[in-house]
This record gives C-alpha cells, sequence and structure tokens, in this order.
C-alpha cells in the first residue's frame, strides 16, 4: 500500500499546569500490531491529539516534542514527571483490514479499524483506564483513502473519552430561576472556560447523607451546561432533581457537581435491555 500523508501541524508542547488547574497529559508514541506503514498509526494518533485538543479539557503535550526521555519506564515516567505532565495517554493499533466490492464496475473499499487507548498515571505508574474502540469507512476509492477515512474518525470519540476519564468536579453556588412546581430550574456551578467546559456539558449532582456513620455522595439530580459565563462559572439548566437541589440550597447544604459524558444511543439501549432482564 503507498505511504499515507499525514497533514498535520506539530502540538505546542506545554509543560507545566497551568493556573487554571487544567490535568497536563503527554500523548506517547503508538505501538502497531498490523502490517500497516508506520503512516497509517501516525495518521491515527494525531487525530487523536486534535481531538484531545478540541474538547479543551486538558493540556495536551505530544511526545515527540520531547528530547532526552529515558529508555526504561519508571525513569521515563519520572521525567514526563518533573515536566509537570500528570499523566501519559498511549495508544495501539490493533488492527485494520479492508474489504473490496466491485458493483457495476466500480471498485471500493471498507475499512476496519481496532486500536486501543490507555491511561497511566504518573505518580503512581498504574493504569487508571483502557478502552478499545472499533470503527468502519465505507464507499472509498482506494485501500489509502479508506486508511485515512477510518482512522480520521478518532476525532470525534475523543470528546467522550475525555468526560469517562478526566472528569471535573464543581459546586452549586446559586440558584438563578426557581419554579413552584420544579423546582429550581437553571443554577450556577462553580466551573467554567478555565476547565474546558463547554455549552451542553452534563454534570451529575451530589448531596453527602451519612450511611453505616460513612459519609458517602448521592445522586440528586442533572445538569445540562446552558452558558459558560466565565473561567469559573456555568449557568446549568436542571435537567432533573429540581425540588431536592431547591431544598439543599435553601437548606445551606453543600452540593457537588461532577462532569459526565452525554449518553449514547446505545447506552440507552443497553440500559433497556438490561431493566428487561431484572
Amino acid at each position: 500500500m503507498k505511504r499515507v500523508i499525514v497533514f498535520a501541524a506539530m502540538v505546542c508542547a506545554v509543560l507545566t499546569v497551568s493556573a487554571q488547574d487544567k490535568k497536563v497529559v503527554v500523548v506517547d508514541k503508538f505501538a502497531d500490531n498490523t502490517t500497516e506503514t508506520s503512516d497509517v498509526v501516525d495518521a491515527l494518533r494525531t487525530d487523536i491529539i486534535a481531538g484531545l485538543n478540541a474538547t479543551t479539557r486538558l493540556t495536551v503535550v505530544d511526545v515527540n516534542v520531547m528530547t532526552d526521555l529515558p529508555a526504561t519506564t519508571n525513569e521515563r515516567l519520572k521525567a514526563f514527571g518533573e515536566k509537570g505532565i500528570n499523566y501519559v495517554i498511549g495508544g495501539t493499533l490493533n488492527t485494520m483490514t479492508y474489504d473490496k466490492d466491485v458493483k457495476d464496475g466500480k471498485t471500493t473499499y471498507t475499512s476496519h479499524v481496532s486500536y486501543t487507548l490507555t491511561v497511566t498515571d504518573i505518580e503512581t505508574g498504574e493504569s487508571v483506564a483502557s478502552k478499545n474502540y472499533t470503527d468502519l469507512s465505507s464507499l472509498n476509492k482506494t485501500e489509502e483513502e479508506a486508511a485515512i477515512a477510518v482512522v480520521k474518525k478518532a476525532h470525534g470519540a475523543m470528546k467522550k473519552f475525555v468526560d469517562e476519564n478526566f472528569k471535573v468536579e464543581a459546586e452549586i453556588v446559586d440558584l438563578e430561576q426557581e419554579n413552584e412546581k420544579k423546582g429550581a430550574v437553571t443554577v450556577y456551578v462553580t466551573t467554567g472556560s478555565a476547565q474546558g467546559i463547554q455549552k451542553g456539558q452534563i454534570f451529575e449532582v451530589f448531596s453527602e447523607v451519612t450511611v453505616a456513620n460513612r459519609n458517602v455522595r448521592k445522586k440528586i439530580g442533572e445538569l445540562k451546561a446552558k452558558e459558560v459565563v466565565a473561567e469559573d462559572m456555568t449557568l446549568c439548566e436542571v435537567k432533573n432533581g429540581g425540588k431536592d437541589i431547591q431544598a439543599k440550597h435553601k437548606a445551606g447544604v453543600k452540593m457537588t457537581v461532577v462532569s459526565r459524558a452525554k449518553k449514547s444511543l446505545f447506552d440507552t439501549i443497553d440500559k433497556g435491555l438490561d431493566n428487561l432482564l431484572q
């Protein structure tokens, strides 16, 4: 297969935690378990870096701009830590296959990709997350085109990846709008653009309760970001739990909000199947 040309700008290296307390991650070189040329795994990695940057949640460092890194894993992690990096994101291109289809004298290719992303905590050296991804791209004119098309889909998966593995925690500080029937309608939370919060972000709301002499978190509602009004402030609409949120706010009870990924159609189907089986 001909070499695939990767059109991408080098990611700028920022090696210290910003004042807004964004987590700093380094995207390491990816392993390749396929027979593809190196340009294919490079294209996948480049698109993942672009997707991570687009979330604005993290400060992203490309390991390719770093020099004189040790070869051993422990020393390498130590070097990352000394540069202010919190996590390493690694990846492996597991498989890349192609289906050829000839119809009415026209040949097209469908590509199938499988890859894995891992997150390693610099401080502990432990893997804290691992996720497998599969995708396909059809009706491509060549295998080259098919390879480029399928790896570029990785960009869109990064928002959920970041929401799942790099959560933002904040507090409800004020009720903006209330309703006699619904309770709290809109509220302000103490996180904003500095943590990469964007319109549409979902938050789960928790309050502390005592169970068996232990303080534990209990989910009482959900919010959706309506407007990011400052670096550390976002106006959210209450999706559910408005009455409970209103009551606890009036009682002076601390309420914590934690970001989460939007549920996909498949999540909804899986939950419905689980409910049927119970």
